[in-house]
This record gives C-alpha cells, structure tokens and sequence, in this order.
C-alpha cells in the first residue's frame, strides 16, 4: 500500500464521527455530558441535610438558662440554617462553574 493510499484511509478513519457527536471513533468519553453529579448523590447535599439536622436539634435540646431565657432561640438557628444554605449553593455553583459543559444546556 502506498503512503497516499494509507493516508487517505487514515483520513477517512478520522473522519467518522462517533453517535452524532463530534469525536472521532475511539476516543474515549463517549456522548459529552456535565462532570457535575446531581446534587442529591452528592457528599455535601448529606452533609448539608446532617448540618441543618444538628443545628434544629441543638435549637430544641438545649433549653432556658438559669433566668430563665431561652439560650439558643429559633431565630438564631433560622440564622445559621440561612448560612449553611448560602454555603452549600456556593459550593454547587462553585462545582458547576468548573464544568466543561458550555452547550447552554440544562446543567
């Protein structure tokens, strides 16, 4: 086989496109799609879920003071639930800002 037969092979070798998709036949990672999980099969939606757990329970367990005041009233768990929320969409945004899906997709 001559060199222009064996490129023009190579040619039409790459030139077949994989599932619509434009990446050659054999290159790895399939159909494209976001690196980002959805976010309940996430570690930090758990972490999220455990954290505003610990702040309601602590909220009811701990109780009055001695004169009588409520030491750790709703308001101020409301607070802090407020902040975890802001922290974890952070995260996720932070986690979907880094993904090379730029389609304009749904992410």
């Amino acid at each position: 086989m001559s060199d222009q037969q064996h490129m023009q092979g190579y040619d039409m070798d790459m030139s077949d496109r994989h599932a619509g998709y434009d990446q050659p036949v054999g290159r790895r990672g399939g159909k494209p799609g976001s690196e980002t999980k959805p976010a309940f099969l996430t570690t930090e939606f758990y972490v999220f879920l455990a954290a505003v757990g610990g702040v309601i329970a602590a909220s009811v367990i701990i109780g009055n003071d001695n004169a009588g005041l409520d030491v750790f009233r709703a308001d101020r768990a409301w607070f802090f639930i407020a902040l975890l929320s802001i922290g974890y969409m952070l995260s996720r945004g932070i986690a979907k800002a880094g993904s090379s899906w730029r389609r304009g997709g749904n992410r």
